[in-house]
């Protein structure tokens, strides 16, 4: 984020919106002739438009029939509960039937389902007027026998799921009804009077169980009684640790809880769990600070409920880590198999949804995939949620958006209005959701829509406490208002545009900084002077802009105004150049004439064919193929690599793979024994704790504390850095952080080894061992110091010193973490020396003895462009032996050199794709990108590899670069290209076009190869539908322009410039023929790649070669 930008916003209180939204509301009624019931009035007559009911019947005949298919294979307990909602709501069935509802809730309840104990107490309590439904079997029952009914359902459904409403609606009728309190009263007397007689642990911890449930409410504060329905509609999904509750847990209650988990009861292991950790109002004052102790015992209960069968244990373990807010690929991944898991058990809507967004979000160990998210959200739709906490329907918010732009699924603006509508259907209408469905019919993209329906709209999702739904509704109403698209006698009249863009920009200061709150300011600040207190710094559209676009990796939403605001920021950044101005001025008028579309609809189309074309499954494809190379290897010698990588493939499940962590510890062990340093990290990583809830399942070893886990992974992961692996060192600095109980491990291991070091001196222990413990001093050092952090010159020296010490003793390790501290700390901490050329001497001497991860440090360096020290002969030998210990680096490295021959290693073409697919599955902490972007590796494929298929594995790649990176334009060119060579027999030359569109305005150097390709493409007879010579003579004109200024200002890397300048020389491409200068820039193309290790300078030198000897 640009500086900037983070430095004027303020966060702001809970009181400071309360206030800014009433004064909005008196200021927009002072204007508008309008009522606010008169609003609510047009928003439901606006609603019923959109909301499509035979949409919802298909859905709901579908899942019944599933969830009856479900019924007969395997008796599942939610199916049984779903059948009987759908008869009791007459939903997908052809009309409501109680007495099938009652015998499917029955069959639920005998399993413990909590939403159908909820739902048929709600079938007795009746309607509003306590009239009931007159084919409900209820007989003569008077209301008091209903009473008994209801109450013991209603217990039930708490102490089986924790149900929000249930624990409401008990906590309600104890507070206002006297026999009702005095029923709750009896059960709980009854209760006790059972305990004292009760010799089965199991009867006894069920009665704890409903003896906590009634403590709760004979404790539960009145005053904190949320008695609103209002849903939970917060920006983020999952912040459930905000929601408020109606709940206060006595110390008697929770003990009742802890006693009903401690006697094996599976219901109390959850509620005891939930009541710690999870319940937001978690205990009365005196326990509400829940240690980090608490919280791994809790997490540990919730794991065995889960173990057990709990419908909701599998959830709450995932709610529980979300608490961590932690974003790392093992956390992540881990989180998305238990929401797997919890979707398999319960398959509640709150639990598909939570699933459906990990497909939805790019974050780092979630695999992503719009269309099963699209499928689990309208999943979602025809199932109940857990009712754990007041619903949260954003999935159909979400629905509307796949829809409405088009991932996932083709655009479809009616399916899209529709779920926007059913969300709008809610008691607290979603002022995101208004602004979405109001945007579609502003853009006169729905069937019987008209303007003022949009500004209804608008002016109701201003009204919501939603600061920044509402400043978006006030931006679209200043828009409005200064187009004049409406009548001036409603208050919206060009006068009016400045006053909306000033509400706008008052209620964004009180929004965090996101993409459409830095676009929407981008946008006022460049269609308006207006002077606004946001700081000098803070009225350029440009900062903004480009705010806005560095959101581009994030969610969904935000990536579709990241591109937006991308397009704002390249049509308003300024260039040193006038020329260059005029150049960019020129090419968008004339861009813009050309191809009568829209830039972000142009932008947007790029992003969804490169969803099209990217293949979900093709790293489990690499994942088997490696898989099977290993394991023949295994059948031929006992290769370390070959047991690390397996043993790595069972240990997270990679490809088709079975995660098993039994073998992948057998694996583990043999790489070890045979010297495996990464072997060593990840064993200690199979290493559970009971005591911090870890699912023996993904463990191969469990530990009953954390101090006894912690010992023995800490030995394991100093082994793993004494030999040289920086991430294990990084992974106990973050441990240490994370956890005090690691700082007191370390401390003791520091005493431990300096106490051995002074013993071992005195009774002469082997060098090696002496050695080995100064090194292990100075790397537990660096972590108790955090001196990658926060160094301190008397730190540093000590460490040095220790290492210093080994190094005497040519210990490899010490000359290894010399070099690594020479590289990572500041110049300062070694006075007079050159940084990187004594951090290479250390490496090279550690290299000398032999050190695998010396030389792969100098691998690194040479990668990143470093000269070294030795000869081509001793790289080619450091490159084979970081390649035979799975560096995938090294194994990169000879691919490349497989290609253009660099250090001297052997062309060898048909090797390249298997070395190049072994160094990605090799990659577990993706580094090849940081070197090689995804459009080299899909230009491999496509150019310099031999295998089957290679043009799908070329066009996977070329597409994650567009995915992952909006700042490039070398994936759109890439990728358009492929298609437009019709390499991809299915595609269509109009997504080549869409593409190479989309690279235009991108901006980058590569914008000239678009325009010659869109030129060539129009003067092409063959496409008969878009052959334009004027098109195309202004493409190739807008080429010409560029590709000169790119040899202006980008010296030798203007290779493909020369070379496309010479084609166009020579076939007369937007220009006259002219011989001479097209040999002269086939010269410079052969000229200015031939220094260089680059396969892509190598590709265009060939071709330059062939073309001129043509001439000469």
């Amino acid at each position: 984020m640009n500086k900037s930008i983070t430095g004027i916003y303020r966060q702001p209180d809970g009181e400071h919106v309360n206030s800014l939204m009433n004064w909005l509301r008196t200021e927009l009624f002072s204007i508008w002739n309008c009522r606010s019931s008169q609003l609510d009035k047009d928003v439901s007559r606006i609603i019923k438009i959109y909301y499509k009911a035979e949409l919802m019947d298909k859905l709901y005949r579908i899942a019944y029939q599933q969830y009856m298919k479900m019924i007969e294979e395997s008796n599942y307990c939610h199916a049984h509960y779903q059948i009987g909602y759908y008869y009791q709501h007459g939903l997908g069935v052809d009309e409501k039937d109680i007495n099938k509802a009652l015998q499917y809730y029955e069959e639920a309840i005998k399993q413990h389902h909590p939403l159908a104990c909820y739902d048929m107490a709600m079938l007795y309590e009746g309607d509003e007027n306590g009239n009931h439904d007159q084919t409900l079997p209820i007989g003569n029952m008077d209301e008091k026998q209903l009473i008994d009914i209801k109450v013991r359902l209603l217990m039930d459904a708490v102490v089986n799921g924790q149900h929000y409403y249930a624990r409401k609606l008990l906590q309600t009728k104890y507070n206002n009804h006297p026999y009702w309190k005095d029923k709750i009263l009896e059960i709980k007397d009854d209760i006790e009077a059972a305990m004292d007689k009760s010799t089965a642990s199991a009867d006894t911890a069920e009665l704890y169980n409903y003896l906590g449930v009634i403590e709760c409410l004979l404790h539960a504060d009145s005053i904190d009684d949320d008695s609103s329905d209002e849903e939970i509609t917060d920006e983020d999904p999952s912040n459930t640790d905000k929601i408020n509750s109606i709940n206060k847990t006595s110390k008697y209650a929770y003990a009742c809880f802890q006693k009903a988990a401690t006697l094996g009861d599976n219901q109390g292991r959850f509620n005891y769990a939930y009541r710690r950790i999870l319940s937001p109002q978690r205990l009365s004052d005196s326990l509400s600070s829940t240690t980090k102790k608490d919280q791994l015992s809790s997490i540990g209960s919730l794991l065995t409920s889960a173990v057990h069968g709990h419908p909701l244990g599998w959830f709450c373990m995932q709610l529980a880590l979300n608490l961590q807010r932690q974003n790392k690929i093992d956390y992540n991944r881990k989180c998305q198999q238990l929401l797997i898991k919890a979707a398999k058990v319960g398959g509640f809507s709150d639990v598909l949804r939570e699933l459906a967004y990990t497909y939805l979000q790019p974050r780092n160990g979630w695999q992503c995939n719009h269309e099963l998210a699209r499928q689990y959200l309208e999943q979602a739709l025809t199932t109940s949620y857990s009712c754990l906490y007041p619903n949260n329907s954003r999935h159909h918010y979400y629905l509307g958006y796949l829809y409405q732009k088009g991932i996932g699924i083709g655009i479809d603006t009616i399916q899209a209005a529709h779920y926007y509508a059913v969300m709008l259907q809610k008691p607290t209408r979603c002022p995101t959701t208004m602004v979405l469905l109001a945007k579609l019919i502003e853009k006169d993209t729905l069937p019987r829509s008209t303007i003022l329906d949009s500004v209804r709209l608008y002016q109701s999702a201003c009204l919501q406490l939603e600061p920044l739904a509402s400043a978006y509704a006030c931006y679209r109403l200043a828009r409005i208002s200064y187009q004049g698209l409406i009548s001036q006698e409603i208050g919206f009249d060009q006068s009016k545009a400045t006053l909306y863009y000033q509400m706008a920009l008052k209620l964004l200061q009180a929004v965090s900084p996101c993409p459409l709150s830095c676009y929407l300011k981008g946008n006022i600040y460049s269609y308006t002077s207006i002077e606004f207190d946001s700081g000098n710094h803070g009225k350029d559209p440009t900062d903004w802009y480009l705010a806005a676009s560095k959101y581009y990796n994030s969610s969904l939403e935000h990536r579709y105004y990241a591109i937006k605001a991308k397009l704002k920021y390249e049509a308003l950044r300024s260039t040193q150049k006038q020329e260059i101005i005029e150049n960019i001025v020129y090419m968008n008028d004339e861009v813009q004439h050309l191809w009568q579309n829209k830039p972000k609809e142009i932008m947007w189309s790029s992003y969804r064919i490169a969803l099209r074309y990217h293949s979900h499954d093709m790293m489990d494809k690499i994942y088997d193929f490696c898989y099977r190379k290993y394991r023949q290897k295994l059948h031929e010698s006992d290769d370390m690599v070959a047991h690390y990588q397996l043993g790595y493939y069972h240990h997270y499940g990679l490809g088709n793979i079975k995660k098993d962590p039994a073998i992948a510890m057998n694996h583990y062990y043999k790489a070890i024994s045979l010297g495996h340093s990464l072997a060593y990290h990840e064993l200690a990583l199979l290493i559970g704790c009971e005591e911090e809830g870890d699912d023996p399942h993904d463990f191969c070893q469990m530990y009953p504390t954390s101090k006894q886990c912690g010992e023995y992974r800490l030995e394991l992961l100093l082994q793993s850095a004494y030999m040289g692996n920086i991430h294990s060192l990084h992974y106990i600095e973050q441990q240490a952080n994370d956890q005090m109980a690691w700082n007191k491990l370390i401390d003791t291991f520091i005493k431990i080894r300096e106490k051995n070091y002074r013993h071992g001196k005195g009774k002469k222990l082997p060098q090696d061992d002496l050695t080995k413990l100064q090194v292990e001093l100075g790397l537990l050092l660096m972590i108790r110091e955090v001196i990658f952090d926060q160094p301190n010159l008397l730190s540093v020296n000590e460490i040095i010193n220790h290492l210093n010490k080994a190094a005497k003793l040519q210990d490899p390790a010490a000359y290894y973490y010399l070099g690594y501290l020479k590289l990572t700390l500041d110049p300062k901490y070694f006075k007079g020396s050159n940084k990187k050329i004594d951090a290479q001497s250390y490496f090279i001497k550690a290299a000398k003895l032999d050190y695998i991860a010396a030389k792969l440090q100098l691998i690194q360096l040479l990668l990143a462009g470093e000269k070294l020290s030795i000869s081509d002969r001793q790289i080619r030998q450091m490159l084979i032996d970081g390649s035979q210990y799975g560096d995938p680096l090294s194994t990169l490295t000879i691919a490349l050199g497989r290609i253009d021959g660099r250090y001297g290693i052997e062309i060898n073409a048909d090797k390249v794709i298997s070395t190049l697919e072994r160094a990605i599955a090799e990659d577990h902490y993706r580094m090849i990108n940081k070197i090689l972007p995804d459009d080299v590796i899909g230009g491999i494929y496509e150019y310099d590899s031999h295998c089957t298929n290679k043009y799908i594995k070329a066009r996977h790649w070329y597409s994650a670069q567009i995915l992952n990176y909006l700042n490039n334009s070398q994936g759109r060119i890439s990728l358009g290209h492929l298609i437009e060579k019709k390499k991809i027999p299915t595609a269509s030359i109009f997504d080549a076009i869409k593409l190479y569109q989309s690279a235009i305005y991108i901006n980058d150097r590569h914008v000239s190869f678009a325009h010659y390709r869109l030129g060539k493409i129009y003067s092409n007879k063959q496409y008969n539908k878009f052959y334009d010579l004027e098109s195309a003579k202004a493409h190739f004109r807008m080429a010409y322009r560029q590709f000169q200024y790119n040899l202006l200002v980008s010296g030798k890397n203007a290779y493909r410039d020369c070379y496309i300048l010479a084609k166009m020389y020579r076939r007369g491409y937007g220009m006259n023929v002219n011989s001479r200068k097209a040999a002269l820039f086939y010269q410079k193309t052969i000229d200015q790649s031939k220094a260089d290790n680059d396969i892509t300078m190598l590709r265009y030198r060939n071709k330059a070669v062939k073309a001129l000897q043509q001439y000469l």
